[in-house]
């Protein structure tokens, strides 16, 4: 029934997001939370059909097809946006000519500030506002702003860059 299905989604969005959490031990660079159940083998697996009781867990852990998928979707993501981040710091469309010269993002001097956290009343009192790096940046999620619009307004604005200066 109808609140079967309900508990069934919730129980398949908490797998997701405690594989989240736990490829965030594991990696540097992830997208937030919101950006990654938008992943496609994400959408998929939230909205395959599951009972309440075991979710979709064991598919995310033991399964090498979805691990597979879900690292190449990741690639993705991170090469889109590291163009993106790289357009921001003024390298528009950058390839790496040597093996030697770090990409834009991965420099120590490659720090952003986010347009939405540095326009808020108390850091322009204290007028010093936090940098992010590469990684802080794509995980950033903007603390003064209610969550669904914390999702919309992140999700939308980081992969254009228009997110950060």
């Amino acid at each position: 029934t109808n609140r079967q299905n309900a508990r069934a989604y919730e129980k398949r969005r908490e797998d997701v997001a405690s594989h989240f959490e736990r490829l965030k031990t594991q990696k540097k660079c992830l997208p937030t939370l919101a950006e990654f159940r938008q992943l496609p083998i994400m959408k998929v697996m939230q909205s395959k059909p599951s009972d309440d009781i075991l979710g979709i867990k064991t598919d995310l852990t033991n399964s090498q097809l979805v691990k597979d998928v879900l690292e190449n979707d990741l690639a993705m993501w991170n090469e889109r946006a590291r163009a993106d981040m790289a357009t921001v710091l003024g390298f528009p469309r950058w390839k790496a000519v040597t093996k030697k010269i770090l990409h834009p993002v991965d420099r120590l001097t490659a720090r952003f500030k986010c347009k939405r956290c540095s326009a808020t009343s108390a850091a322009r009192r204290v007028k010093t506002v936090e940098t992010l790096d590469f990684a802080a940046a794509c995980s950033h999620s903007c603390p003064s702003l209610k969550e669904k619009l914390r999702q919309k307004h992140c999700r939308s604005k980081r992969l254009r860059g228009s997110h950060y200066v």
